[in-house]
């Protein structure tokens, strides 16, 4: 009777080894998908039109949703026009995390559909990234503790908070690296 306990001991033990051994042998690959899952690599992927835009005007709610319009100072893909209307806020929706306020500096990755006279924000809203000057030259600060490959630099923003931003060219080159038909728009 002890020999066959021993012996179901001993393979429940080589199994949870086993176990243990296969997890640690796949967490480097785990890590890597979980970081590829990030935001600014799914709008160069997914985005139809990618912009730098100030908000101009904030539209009543129509139909449960509030619209944004922007004015385009830079275009990364796409061919927007000089003003593009978006999608700021479907109210009532969870899971929605599109806002804007007027004169606010955003990077943007939007798709866009023929039968909308509006533009959406992917990533449901998430895809907008505030764009702050420092010292002159334009950054993003990302949510959560950011893991990209491109230099990170201290901004200073507002109450003289410092935080880790990324250099808006920077970005640019990162988002659009995801995207072939992208490449010859790089500056």
């Amino acid at each position: 009777m002890t020999m066959k306990l021993r012996s179901r001991v001993s393979r429940r033990s080589v199994l949870v080894v086993a176990v243990i051994i296969g997890l640690l042998w796949c967490a480097p690959v785990v890590a890597v998908v979980v970081m590829t899952s990030e935001p600014l690599q799914e709008c160069g992927q997914a985005a139809n039109v990618i912009v730098v835009a100030r908000v101009v005007a904030i539209e009543g709610e129509v139909d449960r949703q509030q619209f944004a319009r922007a004015e385009v100072q830079q275009v990364w893909r796409g061919s927007p026009g000089p003003q593009i209307r978006f999608c700021a806020a479907r109210c009532g929706v969870g899971c929605n995390y599109a806002y804007a306020k007027t004169d606010e500096l955003l990077l943007l990755c939007l798709g866009s559909r023929p039968d909308l006279d509006y533009m959406e924000i992917i990533r449901h809203g998430s895809a907008r990234f505030e764009v702050t000057e420092s010292g002159g030259s334009p950054f993003i600060v990302l949510p959560g503790p950011p893991r990209l490959p491109i230099p990170q630099v201290p901004v200073v923003v507002s109450d003289g908070v410092t935080v880790i931003g990324f250099a808006l060219a920077e970005v640019k080159k990162y988002v659009l690296s995801f995207d072939q038909r992208s490449l010859s728009r790089q500056e």
